[in-house]
């Protein structure tokens, strides 16, 4: 048995696909049980020959193969509590420093070797980090101000189709509350509000910031209406409790 065997298997994945100069994306998806299965993103940022992965997914031989000859994968970043299953497994494939807030738990392994803050630089100068202050557990995003691009995880979403999902993902998802379009992540929101508690003024300081395209963690890329969509979400969400 090689040592890469007692990591979770490599699912299936499309292409890597330049999306901007130097940012790049594979969708992928995931089986979260028999039967239920679910699209999941990674992002790959790339300063020179350097290569920040984030959100990871695993890659099949061809994927790596593909993801080396862009360059060499020197970090590795989580911005969510509920993600991370992959990241043991690219943390023993490249040794990368692997970053995420302090307190994102969830998926122990692999050890932290640096805390990503929007005090603290990013691995890759273009991308700033944005931290929820309310949740109960801790939540990041990217936002890389020269593409108007924002990097999220599981906190917007967007799904314009159910592509990767299988049947009974495409059946129950709706029913769950993922609408088509940008949305809040309703699963997440509702494990990351504290009680008697509400996110909104989170969401509000994120949507204040320059972006018209999103990358979530889940779904398919938004390009160019993506700000407005989420302020929609955002006002859809928390319509009964607005300050508005």
């Amino acid at each position: 048995m090689s040592d890469s065997d007692q990591f979770r298997a490599a699912e299936r994945h499309g292409p890597i696909e330049e999306v901007f100069p130097e940012i790049f994306m594979v969708s992928g998806n995931m089986s979260m049980g028999r039967g239920f299965r679910i699209g999941r993103n990674m992002v790959i940022l790339r300063q020179g020959t350097d290569l920040t992965l984030v959100n990871s997914v695993r890659l099949s031989s061809a994927g790596e193969a593909a993801l080396e000859k862009l360059g060499e994968v020197k970090h590795l970043v989580r911005l969510g509590n509920y993600h991370g299953v992959d990241d043991a497994y690219f943390k023993h494939r490249y040794d990368a420093t692997f970053w995420c807030q302090a307190g994102s738990d969830n998926t122990p392994e692999p050890p932290v070797d640096a805390f990503i803050s929007a005090d603290v630089s990013f691995p890759d100068p273009k991308a700033k980090v944005f931290t929820f202050e309310m949740t109960k557990k801790p939540e990041a995003a990217l936002i890389i101000e020269q593409n108007s691009l924002l990097i999220t995880c599981d906190s917007f979403q967007h799904y314009k189709s159910r592509r990767g999902f299988s049947i009974m993902a495409q059946i129950m998802m709706p029913i769950m509350g993922f609408g088509k379009g940008v949305i809040i992540g309703p699963l997440w929101l509702k494990a990351m509000t504290p009680e008697g508690g509400s996110l909104e003024d989170d969401f509000r300081r994120l949507v204040d910031l320059p972006f018209d395209t999103l990358i979530s963690g889940h779904g398919q890329i938004c390009k160019g209406t993506a700000r407005n969509q989420a302020v929609a979400a955002v006002d859809k969400t928390f319509a009964a409790t607005s300050k508005a």
